[in-house]
């Protein structure tokens, strides 16, 4: 395992998808070098919405673009319009740096927490047919984790397990329900790390002229109340 960056982890799994694909194209745009269009990658001048129809023109002819607007300024805030105004679809995708995005139907909109989620999120999006954005939180650029240098090492995101119903147990319980608690077994409140406080004993029994016996000891049954009458004086 390595300890990699989100761009850095992301290209390497990019370099890895360019050797198993033939029909992959990296698009970015840019106004500060000279465009170029070579069999993998293209640099094309213009604003956000002229890359994307370029990447749409390249899906729609049966390859498979990568639009990379990270370096592009304010792009978060060009895409929605963008690919609205597309009239047709085909299946690309398209990496931006972004805190939020405005709501875009008909597209998947993927949000990988660090690198490693961000170099699965590509083997993702390649995988679905239908316009993807991978979408990446600036304030994560620069943290790294470790990524598995096995290139068949499947990387795992949040998005790929989410599931539309909700777990049969959890569906089962009632409103209110906390089955941490419900299973603990619960204690009389006079026990004493769990060990039963032994009862109390009982008082002695009372005998028939108010006496009592003994404490620990039964009384007579056989014993017959004192008769002796007073002497008179």
């Amino acid at each position: 395992m390595s300890m990699m960056n989100r761009d850095t982890a992301f290209q390497a799994e990019l370099e890895r998808q360019f050797q198993r694909r033939d029909d992959l194209i990296e698009i970015a745009p840019s106004n500060d070098v000279p465009p170029r269009v070579g069999r993998r990658r293209a640099v094309i001048p213009g604003d956000v919405a002229g890359a994307v129809l370029f990447a749409q023109g390249c899906a729609q002819a049966g390859l498979r673009p990568l639009l990379d607007l990270t370096g592009v300024e304010g792009a978060s805030d060009a895409l929605p319009a963008a690919l609205l105004d597309l009239k047709q679809r085909a299946p690309m995708i398209v990496r931006v740096t972004a805190r939020s995005l405005e709501n875009l139907p008909g597209v998947q909109v993927i949000w990988p927490e660090n690198a490693r989620e961000c170099a699965g999120a590509l083997r993702y999006a390649l995988e679905q047919d239908a316009v993807c954005v991978i979408a990446e939180n600036p304030l994560t650029a620069f943290s790294e984790v470790f990524v598995p240098d096995d290139d068949d090492m499947r990387f795992s995101g949040h998005w790929e397990y989410a599931s539309d119903q909700p777990d049969q147990a959890q569906a089962d319980e009632p409103d209110g329900a906390f089955p941490a608690y419900d299973s603990v077994i619960a204690l009389d409140t006079d026990d004493i790390d769990g060990e039963p406080v032994p009862d109390e004993p009982a008082a002695p029994p009372a005998l028939d002229d108010g006496q009592t016996a003994p404490s620990g000891e039964a009384p007579d049954a056989t014993a017959q109340p004192d008769q002796t009458e007073p002497v008179e004086a």
